[in-house]
This record gives C-alpha cells, sequence and structure tokens, in this order.
C-alpha cells in the first residue's frame, strides 16, 4: 500500500479570508505634493469639497474695502450662505447700518438683490438692484453673487491652474505653513500671491477645516485693497433650512416693483 503524506499541521479553514486587514500594517499616507502650485490645488480642493457637503453656514465677517480709490470704515457683517441653490443673507448687527439686510437667492430674488436700509429718519421701502449695477457696487468690490468661501477657494483654484498653464499676468504663488500667524489661534496655511503689478494677496487657511479665515489684500504702496476676515463658522443651521430664510417677501414684505437702479436713470422696466 502507497504511503499517505502526513497531514498539514493546523490546515487553513476553507473559509478563512485570504487576508486579515487586522494584522496587516495600515497603509502609508499619500505623499503631500511636493509642488508648491499642487499642494495649493490640493488644499482648495479640499475646502471646496468640505463646503459642497454642508446645507448651509453662517459666519461672522470683518470687513474692509477700497472702493473707487476709497477706503470704507471697517465693519461686521454676518454672512448666512445656503449651498444649493445658492443663497446669500448679509445682516448688519451693530454700528451706523444696524437693522439692513441684503438678501440674493437663484430661485428666491429673481436674480435681484433685495435690500432692507437700517432704521432711518424717514421710512424707505425694500429695494431691488442688479448684483453687478454700479449702484450696487458703489461701496464694494464684489457683487453678491462672489459673497462667501466657495467663492475664495474656487478663485483661487482657477488662478493656481493659469499660472501652472504659463499665464504671467497673475503672478507667483507661494505656500506657507504649517503654522500659527500672528493674530490667530489655530494651526493655519498661508497662500502668498505677488502680481506682476506688486500687489500682495495673502489667504489663510484654518488646516483642520481647509476653510478660509483670512484674505488681504494690499498694493504695491502697501494700501489696504481688501480684507475679510471670517470667524466663528457654524454649519448646517436648521434655521437656514427654511424656504422663508432667503425669501424677501417673506423677511421684509413685498418689495418695490421697479429696481432702484432703474428708477434712480428714469429706466423702463
Amino acid at each position: 500500500m502507497a504511503d499517505h503524506p502526513d497531514p498539514p499541521t493546523n490546515p487553513r479553514p476553507t473559509n478563512a479570508p485570504e487576508t486579515s486587514f487586522a494584522s496587516s500594517p495600515p497603509a502609508p499616507p499619500a505623499p503631500e505634493p511636493t509642488d508648491p502650485l499642487d499642494a495649493i490645488d490640493l488644499l482648495m480642493d479640499q475646502g471646496i469639497a468640505r463646503l459642497t457637503s454642508i446645507q448651509n453656514y453662517r459666519v461672522t465677517l470683518d470687513r474692509q474695502e477700497r472702493v473707487r480709490d476709497s477706503l470704507q470704515p471697517a465693519e461686521t457683517v454676518v454672512l448666512n450662505v445656503r449651498t444649493e441653490p445658492f443663497a446669500v443673507r448679509l445682516e448688519w448687527p451693530d454700528g451706523p447700518n444696524r437693522g439692513r439686510e441684503v438678501l440674493y437667492s437663484e430661485t428666491e430674488c429673481n436674480g435681484m438683490m433685495h435690500i432692507k436700509l437700517g432704521k432711518t429718519l424717514i421710512p424707505v421701502p425694500p429695494m431691488q438692484l442688479e448684483p453687478s449695477s454700479p449702484l450696487a457696487l458703489s461701496n464694494s468690490r464684489h457683487p453678491i453673487t462672489e459673497a462667501g468661501l466657495l467663492h475664495i477657494l474656487t478663485q483661487t483654484k482657477t488662478q493656481v491652474d493659469r499660472v501652472r498653464s504659463g499665464d504671467p499676468t497673475l503672478g507667483n504663488f507661494t505656500l506657507e505653513g504649517p503654522h500659527v500667524p500672528d493674530d490667530f489661534e489655530v494651526t493655519c496655511l498661508e497662500v502668498l500671491r505677488t502680481t506682476p503689478e506688486g500687489e500682495f494677496w495673502r489667504l489663510v487657511v484654518d488646516q483642520s477645516t481647509s476653510l478660509p479665515v483670512l484674505l488681504e489684500a494690499t498694493a504695491a504702496d502697501g494700501q489696504l485693497l481688501e480684507r475679510y476676515h471670517f470667524l466663528d463658522i457654524q454649519t448646517n443651521l436648521d434655521e437656514l433650512n427654511t424656504t422663508d430664510a432667503f425669501d424677501p417677501a417673506v423677511r421684509f414684505g413685498r418689495p418695490i416693483t421697479l429696481p432702484i437702479d432703474r428708477l434712480a436713470t428714469a429706466q423702463p422696466e
């Protein structure tokens, strides 16, 4: 009779998995990009993904802008944003514009800004303005359609892509950090850009959230062009998820029929 081989010691069960993930070493982290433009691109993508994953947010905004060579007074505004469909509500909690409110929504506002002024000696009814009209931009460098954190990130990403493709008009980008900048309490990354005209742009991003906390720009002579400091962000608020949150008819009554910029220039509707 032919000899039979001895059975293997501790035979493998037929239903045993091929690999035990519990005993496998963890996968090494993905290498960080070595090219500064790639690293900035990745940082912007992380922030964009975070913002597009939430329904809405509210953030306190300390801002100051130079408009038509005149530096506007610094002010504090509460910025409310609905991600999709895009909507913005600006509120002035204090200061000379206390009680002022501006609404813009892709769905509720028919493409118009709706404005309720704060307390005035003579009551003024709510007004409508084209977001890009000269009157709407008389005290702001940017239309309300560009308000919010997402625009900052997507614009920076677009600029980086243009620089990578060889566009010389946008200047040079560098990335600094992570570190805790002066006047901040969190670890941040700083995206810095110097333009051919000598403007210096500084975007400070919270490393833990990949969201902007400061955007600041100065001219070649050191004059401030714009500064936006974002504080105390809150996300996915039930109040901003209601149908009334960005509806001017609900928040401050039916707006005037004739947009104020057309009224001022005697243009027909």
